[in-house]
């Protein structure tokens, strides 16, 4: 569940991105790992079918290394399974104390209502019915725009088709609002 967490946040990713990756769809290099999207909204060529996790060594948890753990945790669920999928997020079932993965990926509603109560035992002060897991990329978005990353390469990692759609994913501080509203008086 973390890892799926960190992957859509991370990529910007969808739901319908995410969950229907699978392990040949992931390549590892030195800076991390590169996420190979099939399904999508709107992909365009080159980079745009994309995403990526970073190799951040200087962060307590690194999501390179937390990715890494999980697709050997993965691959150790699929080799027990009885089933051909290879779904990096599958639905599981337990059957006789053995885990097995079914050939379809996590559902949405499973997905859903663990992050909606990892919400509510964090105490974030939001309400549950705005909750979703496109939370997670409105919020990589924000973040990243908020570092100073260019509208342009956001773009390219939200796989949308106009620079439009980052800001209207990016949220504003009431702090940024009201320096645009006081150059309003000036």
């Amino acid at each position: 569940f973390i890892t799926f967490l960190l992957t859509s946040y991370s990529s910007f990713g969808r739901y319908e991105e995410v969950s229907n990756l699978k392990i040949e769809d992931i390549y590892h290099e030195d800076e991390g790992f590169v996420l190979t999207f099939k399904k999508g909204k709107s992909y365009q060529f080159g980079e745009s079918h994309i995403g990526v996790l970073s190799n951040l060594p200087r962060l307590k948890f690194n999501p390179a290394k937390i990715f890494s753990l999980y697709l050997d945790k993965v691959a150790l669920v699929h080799a027990k399974s009885n089933t051909k999928s290879d779904f990096l997020f599958p639905s599981l079932r337990k059957s006789c104390s053995v885990l097995h993965t079914l050939d379809k990926p996590v559902s949405y509603s499973v997905l859903l209502k663990k992050f909606k109560f990892c919400v509510q035992q964090c105490e974030i002060p939001v309400g549950l019915s705005k909750v979703g897991l496109h939370s997670l990329r409105r919020g990589g978005v924000t973040h990243a725009v908020r570092a100073g990353a260019p509208h342009s390469v956001v773009k390219k990692c939200m796989r949308v088709k106009t620079e439009a759609m980052v800001g209207y994913y990016a949220t504003l501080t009431s702090k940024e609002l009201r320096s645009a509203s006081d150059l309003a008086f000036n």
